[in-house]
């Protein structure tokens, strides 16, 4: 493409993040940064939190989660997703009892899926 702009970089983003190369997609989000005149969004900011999860980038996770002024469930709900994958669900259930969000169906199967890959059946019990 000659002229790249945030809808393509996210479509890359998120394409890199979902066929399980969440590090590539978090390295073209940093490149795409560095091109003043893209205007970051909602959508962007959900793709590079979709390929920390995917690549466990537990810090790179909370460093773009903190940059996004009003979070929306999707975004939580990808940071709970980025936790449980982790393995860290004390702090998936802290986060998730911060934001009083244990009445949205999409946290907790998030939560679920990050128990599922850890076979952590005990995680389920703080709900």
């Amino acid at each position: 493409m000659k002229e790249k702009d945030v809808i393509s970089w996210t479509v890359m983003i998120l394409g890199y993040s979902i066929h399980g190369q969440g590090e590539l997609g978090v390295n073209l989000f940093r490149e795409m940064e560095k091109d003043s005149r893209i205007g970051i969004d909602q959508f962007t900011y959900a793709a590079v939190l979709h390929a920390c999860s995917t690549a466990c980038m537990v810090e790179k996770g909370w460093f773009y989660f903190n940059r996004i002024r009003v979070p929306k469930v999707t975004h939580c709900v990808l940071m709970v997703s980025l936790l449980a994958r982790a393995g860290l669900f004390d702090e998936a259930r802290i986060f998730i009892e911060e934001r009083h969000l244990e009445r949205h169906p999409e946290v907790l199967r998030a939560l679920l899926d990050g128990c599922r890959i850890h076979r952590q059946v005990k995680s389920l019990e703080i709900f």
